[in-house]
């Protein structure tokens, strides 16, 4: 069987969904529904994370992990970059910000007291 009769199926199914939101560019939206497509991209973001941490067989180490990363590490201590050679080939850099040390210190620190502080609570006599 050819691919071709695949192919053109598939344009078929898709070109009118794209057609119409390429149509829909002039369109006013009321507020709510402004509102309601802010939160697009969170949800989609968390769609695509949470089955990776969730889903695997390290998930008791991946969820801590997870948090950490999101609740206490600024993204401005990252100063990744990407960015095409003279060759065309790309290339991807993964760095640390300047002052990076310093906001890892403070996270670790802020873990720290805050695990202190929940053992002075759930232990008496514990230092709280």
């Amino acid at each position: 069987m050819s691919p071709l009769p695949i192919i053109l199926l598939m344009w078929l199914a898709t070109y009118p969904a794209r057609l119409l939101g390429l149509s829909l560019g002039s369109l006013r939206l009321p507020p709510f529904w402004l509102a309601f497509l802010r939160f697009v991209p969170v949800s989609v973001f968390a769609a695509l994370i949470v089955p990776d941490v969730l889903g695997s067989p390290e998930w008791p180490r991946r969820l801590p992990a997870a948090l950490v990363g999101n609740v206490f590490l600024p993204g401005a201590s990252s100063a990744h970059t990407v960015r095409l050679d003279a060759t065309g080939a790309l290339v991807v850099r993964a760095a640390y910000a300047d002052g990076t040390a310093a906001d890892f210190s403070a996270a670790r620190n802020a873990i720290a007291a805050g695990l202190r502080r929940a053992y002075g609570i759930a232990f008496a006599g514990g230092t709280g």
